[in-house]
């Protein structure tokens, strides 16, 4: 347990290992902004994020999806970053609570400005978003949501800006 980045400050960390055994009173707790370039390793514990204390994997970094059953995961929003022409895996290794529910995006750019995807799990009902939702669509979560956001390197949204091709979604969920 300890804080990661104390005091609001930024830091960049190459390689990260997260092996907190401690449980989820005592997970590690950004506080400031966190840059890794390297290797993410969650093998065991939470680690908690906010939109102002955010764990940013930048195009250079990478880490697992992880899965439902993972021990170690990002309890708040987790930004990663792309800078490269063509398609790529995106991981992120989010959840909330007790609840591991990693996302997995793959998307495809046409040129190699850089974006930022962050994602973050919600507790709440996703009936309560008041969408209006397609017939394909029978049943949506009265537990979890996902909010995944696309930005340009300047902050401003991008939602399709210099994509190619198909991108895709791919959400773990468990029973609840």
């Amino acid at each position: 347990p300890g804080n990661a980045g104390a005091g609001g400050d930024a830091f960049t960390y190459s390689n990260v290992t997260v092996n907190n055994t401690s449980g989820y009173a005592t997970a590690v707790q950004v506080n400031g902004a966190v840059n890794i370039t390297g290797l993410l390793n969650l093998q065991n514990g939470k680690v908690l994020t906010s939109t102002t204390n955010l764990v940013t994997l930048t195009p250079s970094a990478s880490t697992s999806s992880g899965s439902t059953t993972s021990a170690s995961y990002i309890v708040g929003p987790l930004r990663v970053q792309k800078n490269t022409a063509g398609s790529s895996i995106l991981n992120f290794p989010i959840g909330k609570g007790a609840d591991a529910r990693p996302v997995i995006l793959t998307v495809n750019h046409s040129g190699s400005l850089l974006y930022n995807y962050t994602a973050e799990v919600m507790n709440a009902s996703a009936y309560d978003l008041n969408y209006t939702l397609p017939a394909t669509i029978k049943n949506v979560s009265a537990v979890h949501y996902w909010v995944i956001d696309r930005t340009d390197e300047f902050g401003a949204a991008a939602p399709a800006t210099d994509l190619s091709g198909n991108q895709s979604i791919t959400a773990y969920f468990g029973e609840n």
